[in-house]
């Protein structure tokens, strides 16, 4: 079986209406219950003392820092892959020539509006990104308004801490 191509198709706000169709054909399908999400932020600006050892704080402190780093800042991209049992991408009627993720460009983060970040991370195209990326609240609440098409028994996948 060949395993295809994987394409990242780039959601912007002149194609999620399409692309979010595209991600519901896929999920009501039932095949595809695995859903795994990688999220970009600009940077990290909350680290610790330079006296501590990042790899020896706890999972309560990593998590701690984590979410100190998410509520300060705005969520960039949004990457969503969703597989099936045996980790096959849907091919989305490529017949396995290819296979397909998702990342959402969000326009919520403004690198000359005096939004947190950390300069040192930031390498995105911030021009194209104010005017044509989708807001993370609309995407939200369009992942929010179609319960009825995520599996019941799905397996949200996550990175090891």
């Amino acid at each position: 079986m060949a395993t295809g191509v994987v394409e990242v198709r780039q959601v912007w706000a002149e194609n999620a209406d399409y692309e979010f169709s595209l991600i519901r054909s896929v999920v009501c399908c039932g095949r595809f219950c695995f859903a795994a999400f990688d999220t970009e932020y600009p940077g990290t600006i909350y680290i610790p003392t330079p006296d501590v050892d990042p790899r020896g704080l706890s999972p309560t402190q990593r998590y701690e820092l984590l979410k100190l780093n998410v509520d300060a800042l705005h969520i960039v991209q949004l990457g969503l892959a969703l597989s099936d049992a045996a980790g096959r991408l849907p091919d989305l009627g490529t017949c396995g020539a290819f296979r397909f993720v998702w990342q959402f460009n969000f326009c919520d983060f403004d690198l000359l509006g005096g939004y947190p970040h950390n300069p040192d991370s930031v390498g995105l195209r911030f021009s194209r990104r104010a005017s044509t990326s989708v807001p993370s609240a609309a995407t939200a609440s369009t992942c929010a308004a179609s319960p009825s098409c995520w599996p019941r028994r799905a397996c949200w996948a996550r990175r090891p801490a």
